[in-house]
């Protein structure tokens, strides 16, 4: 019982982090570039590969 209730709360708290960094990972997608540069579309592209 005690290691179910552990593991629920280790799945719930990375499904948290996930989303939460699923969210900011999106707005600062649509966030407008500070400089314009083609860096913002290179670091965009290295957010969503991790």
């Amino acid at each position: 019982m005690n290691q179910l209730v552990v593991l629920g709360i280790t799945i719930t708290l990375f499904v948290s982090v996930g989303i939460l960094s699923m969210t900011s990972t999106i707005y600062a997608e649509f966030q407008p570039p500070d400089n314009g540069g083609p860096e913002t579309t290179q670091g965009s592209g290295t957010r969503w590969s991790l």
